[in-house]
């Protein structure tokens, strides 16, 4: 059962996070009010480097914090872009890695082609050697 004065720990769909594909991370704040009839809470988080606050309204349900679908929602579409933002980079850099392995395959085959090229150069300049003689 949440009391005014409670420390509480919440994830927050309307407080910023540190970018665009972070999942809601939480944030701790005071419980400052409650709703005569238990119906939801008002909670003061600490804001910024300025001291400035944020107070932010949430639902309860048997005296708890109620988790609204609304903020599901949020978690769940944030961690679907996290999983895209990955597979795309997983995607370009699997790519980078194809294209470098074919240009290392290349110059291998044209390495070991200058070398054969070196070695039958030789060979014919002996037997032009042995001809000559």
């Amino acid at each position: 059962m949440i009391k005014i004065g409670d420390v509480v720990s919440v994830r927050s769909p309307t407080l910023p996070t540190s970018g665009q594909y972070t999942v809601l991370k939480r944030h701790t704040g005071r419980v400052i009010y409650i709703h005569p009839r238990g119906r939801w809470c008002l909670i003061e988080f600490k804001a910024g480097t300025r001291g400035g606050t944020v107070r932010e309204c949430f639902f309860l349900r048997h005296g708890e914090i109620f988790v609204t679908g609304l903020e599901k929602e949020a978690v769940s579409n944030a961690v679907q872009r996290i999983q895209t933002k990955r597979d795309a980079e997983n995607a370009e850099r699997l790519e980078r890695e194809r294209k470098q392995a074919r240009k290392d395959y290349i110059r291998e085959y044209q390495r070991k082609r200058r070398e054969q090229q070196k070695r039958e150069a030789a060979r014919s300049a002996k037997e032009n050697e042995k001809k000559d003689l």
